[in-house]
């Protein structure tokens, strides 16, 4: 929060030529708090929103936006199935969507002839989109799959993700004798995975 309240300064002091002025609106995963923010920020007077977050929280932003004509621009969302329609009209996504990066995922491993191996995903859109999407490119491949294994998502905050147990998901992958691993999964959890694969290996 506090890098991003500086980027806004200094953006803030560069656009006083531009008559320019850039707000920032912080949200939790829940939806009324999302609707909340959208709905303050609508109310200050925006002309556009960069809207960071879940797939879904993008969508219900948008949604809200397009009804005002303000266009809402996302870093962040991947979902193949967020696309321009009446209710997100104004929506530019920035991303790859999942399939497309599954499908960079499955060129790196055709490269390298990893041609066996295992999927760890998170249990939401993103790991689900890209755990489909990956095994039907393996299948048409004649890639082998041993095993799939899913982890409930904790809340979006840093102590319950600090939380995350998937020992039990990493134990069966582990017999599974998977020598690639191929993990789906927002970013922010991947340190505490690693930590607990490491773990496991010593």
């Amino acid at each position: 929060k506090e890098i991003i309240e500086i980027a806004l300064e200094e953006v803030n002091r560069a656009s006083n030529t531009y008559n320019l002025q850039v707000i920032y609106q912080q949200y939790s995963y829940l939806s009324n708090d999302v609707f909340e923010s959208v709905c303050a920020s609508l109310e200050s007077g925006v002309v556009g929103l960069v809207a960071s977050g879940t797939s879904s929280n993008v969508k219900l932003i948008a949604e809200l936006a397009t009804n005002f004509h303000i266009p809402t621009i996302s870093p962040s969302a991947t979902n193949p199935f967020i696309k321009k329609t009446e209710t997100t009209d104004y929506l530019l996504n920035l991303m790859p969507s999942d399939y497309e990066q599954c499908k960079a995922i499955f060129e790196l491993m055709k490269e390298h002839k990893w041609k066996e191996f295992s999927i760890l995903t998170s249990a939401d859109d993103y790991g689900i989109n890209g755990m489909l999407k990956l095994q039907s490119l393996a299948l048409s491949h004649g890639f082998k799959v041993h095993d799939n294994q899913q982890f409930a998502v904790p809340h979006d905050n840093e102590v319950d993700r600090a939380l995350l147990d998937i020992s039990a998901e990493l134990d069966v992958i582990k017999h599974s004798l998977s020598k690639i691993i191929v993990l789906i999964c927002d970013g922010w959890y991947s340190p505490y995975i690693f930590r607990q694969a490491r773990d496991m290996a010593s």
